[in-house]
């Protein structure tokens, strides 16, 4: 599903409106998103977010759910931006 809107946005000229970036143990290539080993951490947070973001999406356990979006408003991302899915 995330590929095929990251691919609609490619074709209809708006590319890099959508930025995905997925952890995984082995990265695999892709040229449509990001994979990465890094842990998504504070630290990931201030290397990669920034605050032009209109919308950052969170998917995880409920320990990691709580935390990054902690981290973001830190960084300066209003908690409306935010979107626990």
């Amino acid at each position: 599903m995330c590929e095929k809107l990251i691919q609609a946005c490619n074709d209809n000229e708006m590319e890099g409106a959508v930025k995905l970036t997925i952890r995984v143990k082995e990265p695999e290539c892709s040229k449509l998103f990001t994979w990465t080993n890094e842990t998504f951490d504070e630290e990931f947070v201030n290397k990669y977010v920034g605050q032009e973001c209109e919308k950052v999406y969170v998917c995880g356990p409920p320990a990691f759910n709580k935390k990054i979006p902690e981290s973001l408003e830190r960084l300066g991302i209003n908690s409306s931006k935010i979107m626990l899915v």
